[in-house]
């Protein structure tokens, strides 16, 4: 499972600023490709 810290984190690094509901969504599709996997 990806977490939101995670995707927080990922977004510092990249220096962007995610909305509540776009971080949902990334969580999301990353959750479903690591299923994938």
């Amino acid at each position: 499972m990806v977490t939101k810290e995670q995707v927080d984190h990922i977004a510092h690094l990249c220096k962007l600023k995610f909305a509540e509901e776009e971080k949902e969504r990334i969580i999301h599709e990353f959750n479903v490709t690591l299923k994938e996997l």
